[in-house]
């Protein structure tokens, strides 16, 4: 029987998260604690958990911070204008079947007649990321029989299936509206089907959706209805800002960064926020900060100053 997480859980250690993802790059976030709640409380529920906010203030880092907290893997999928509800459910590669079918024509070995067992369709239908959320163990063996080079997501080291996964579903407001309306059916059911196949896909293990949205088109009202909201926001009291933007920068680049550096790219990122929110243009925001950070952690310190002073227009000036 799988143990439930209570809400302590998922509230970090400082509510701070440092450590490498199974993808093999470090994860670095400061979680507030109504973050911790909010995604406990659509943990508990089995619902997904929206979330809002401009760009730049860490919605889908958010979701590699609490599977990197609560050990478990991250599936992902980013979503596009062209993107259609059986692509986070499954893929078949029909142009690969008709390829080999092709192959197989022209060769002796359909003398018996019959299609071979290697043009059969199980063997073409790779798990989309809701599969692996839903049921590891049964994508694992499915991507068994796929005809090509796929790999399963990656894990913790010491993660078995059944142990619960992160599905992370990005910028859902490019999509078509009968995307998220799609999903009612599919989150609401716990389960989907891959016709192609015959069966359904239940869930299996613990599963934390997490949806974002950067606000470009609105979403229909059923499926808000059936997502937990959450608005991530920087801070813009005046006398914290600063100090909330390299309490951050810290956690990513420590001592590799001069201290009086991560105060002069602190303000200038809000002085450029300030002026393009006059502008009506877009507002840097924590992404540029660390984007800032992340050129000049390559720099020695004593240039530290004067790199940032030739690189931050390119990094903060944006539309």
């Amino acid at each position: 029987m799988i143990q439930k997480l209570t809400i302590d859980d998922f509230h970090p250690k400082g509510l701070k998260v440092k450590k490498k993802c199974p993808a093999g790059f470090e994860v670095a976030y400061i979680f507030e604690k109504e973050m911790c709640n909010a995604l406990w409380a659509a943990y508990a529920n089995g619902r997904p958990l929206l979330l809002r906010g401009d760009p730049g203030t860490g919605k889908s880092e958010l979701a590699f911070a609490i599977a990197a907290h609560l050990d478990w893997p991250l599936v992902k999928k980013v979503i596009q204008g062209n993107t259609e509800l059986d692509d986070l459910h499954f893929r078949f590669d029909a142009v690969q079947r008709l390829a080999d079918a092709q192959l197989y024509c022209h060769t002796t070995e359909n003398s018996s007649g019959g299609e071979p067992q290697r043009l059969a369709i199980e063997n073409y239908i790779s798990p989309g990321p809701i599969w692996w959320a839903f049921n590891w163990a049964e994508a694992e063996k499915t991507l068994k029989n796929v005809a090509s080079v796929l790999k399963p997501p990656s894990s913790p080291k010491n993660w078995k299936p059944g142990d619960g996964c992160v599905l992370l579903i990005d910028e859902i407001d490019k999509a078509d509206p009968d995307l998220p309306n799609g999903l009612l059916e599919t989150f609401g059911d716990r389960c989907f089907e891959v016709p192609l196949l015959g069966r359904e896909i239940h869930v299996s293990q613990p599963v934390l959706t997490i949806i974002t949205t950067n606000e470009e088109r609105d979403l229909p009202l059923p499926f808000l209805r059936r997502c937990l909201e959450l608005e991530l926001k920087l801070e813009t009291n005046e006398e914290k800002r600063d100090g909330w933007l390299i309490e951050r920068g810290k956690l990513h680049y420590g001592e590799d960064i001069d201290e009086t550096v991560y105060a002069k790219a602190a303000s200038l990122v809000w002085q450029q926020r300030d002026r393009a929110q006059e502008l009506n243009r877009y507002q840097p925001g924590l992404a540029e900060y660390l984007d800032l950070l992340n050129a000049l952690s390559q720099a020695p310190k004593k240039k530290q100053g004067e790199i940032l002073k030739k690189i931050s227009p390119f990094v903060l000036k944006k539309g």
